[in-house]
């Protein structure tokens, strides 16, 4: 997966680093409101490329929060590889660092507060105001630290020992963080928080979560990467169709397609769903033009001009044979109805 999101950077940012620096985040989300059903992605973001991306490593479902970690070995096996093997991505090699593990503690909101109450938490957001900034951070560290030590104390004394809980004695931390990481926002679990509630938003039904979070992730960073549309000959056939670059692949020196059965067949092209191989038939093809187009009406173009021609030199070679087309293909002509299409995800 990490390779896959290396895909969407630009070829000249990988000129400027030889190190990749990881931060992983592990959380769980709700997938409904009417079940316990629950997801727990591993996500990961690469801090030192611009923009700072998150992506999934791997996401669990379950009925309740999982009672071991059983559910990691996976993926702390792909990152312990990727940590000692380092990742080779376009011709060149990149060792792989493990910055830090980034978790979140339960927001707690306070009461309406007095005036003892407001000053106190007003110490608080001085300190944190001072460690998300960069500037602030790097010339008052020290100041902030002792803020949130002081409100650390007084705290205790105004709402009792039983404040000082686990999350509340991080404060006491975060400035060592600081000094190693930068300001705040460098370790923050926000941008992990936020693409939680992108996850939640793939699921769109009860049947089925993971596959449709797989399939929905797959989706996505391919559109993201540029992996686009092709134009194929069926070669059995000889029909002309414009197809997902990744319905193709390569099997025994020959170029086969896989196309789907059922209905809904421009939504699947339009949303480059993942083949499913054992479902979906495959068809040997050869490519017309370019192998990748990422415009999906100029590829359509291109379809239509070499079906054309495909048709004048089939009548040429035997006037008598009528030529039909196969109902599981899309005639020509839905290619300019299909630029309306709701591009829509649905379960």
């Amino acid at each position: 997966m990490v390779t896959k999101t290396l895909m969407g950077y630009s070829v000249a940012v990988f000129d400027q680093i030889d190190q990749l620096k990881l931060h992983i985040n592990i959380d769980g989300f709700p997938l409904f409101k009417s079940s316990k059903r629950s997801g727990w992605p591993v996500l990961c973001s690469i801090v030192n490329l611009n923009p700072v991306n998150v992506f999934p490593i791997s996401v669990g479902i379950g009925q309740s929060k999982p009672s071991n970690l059983d559910f990691l070995a996976d993926s702390i096996a792909e990152i312990n590889h990727a940590l000692k093997e380092g990742i080779t991505y376009q011709g060149k090699h990149f060792q792989v660092a493990l910055q830090c593990v980034v978790c979140d503690a339960p927001a707690r909101a306070m009461n309406i507060l007095a005036c003892d109450h407001f000053n106190l938490f007003l110490v608080l957001s001085t300190a944190i105001c001072i460690l998300v900034s960069t500037k602030l951070a790097a010339e008052h560290v020290n100041y902030a630290h002792q803020l949130l030590k002081y409100y650390i104390k007084w705290a205790c004394e105004l709402y009792g020992q039983e404040f000082a809980v686990y999350n509340v004695h991080g404060l006491l931390h975060i400035a060592d963080d600081v000094i190693k990481f930068g300001c705040l926002d460098n370790c923050s679990a926000w941008r992990f928080e936020n693409y939680m509630n992108e996850l939640k938003k793939k699921v769109r039904s009860g049947k089925n979560p993971a596959a449709q979070l797989v399939k929905r992730i797959y989706e996505e960073t391919d559109r993201n990467n540029g992996i686009q549309y092709s134009v194929v000959i069926f070669l059995k056939d000889n029909i002309v169709e414009c197809v997902p670059s990744s319905w193709i692949e390569k099997s025994t020196n020959k170029l086969v397609c896989y196309w789907p059965s059922g209905k809904d067949l421009k939504r699947k092209i339009l949303k480059q769903e993942i083949p499913d191989k054992d479902l979906w038939d495959a068809y040997p093809v050869k490519l017309v033009g370019k192998p990748e187009y990422k415009d999906y009406e100029f590829a359509c173009r291109i379809a239509k001009r070499a079906e054309e021609t495909s048709t004048v030199e089939s009548e040429d070679d035997d006037q008598e044979r009528s030529r039909k087309r196969p109902s599981r293909y899309i005639s020509p002509d839905e290619y300019d109805e299909a630029d309306g299409y709701s591009t829509d995800v649905v379960a």
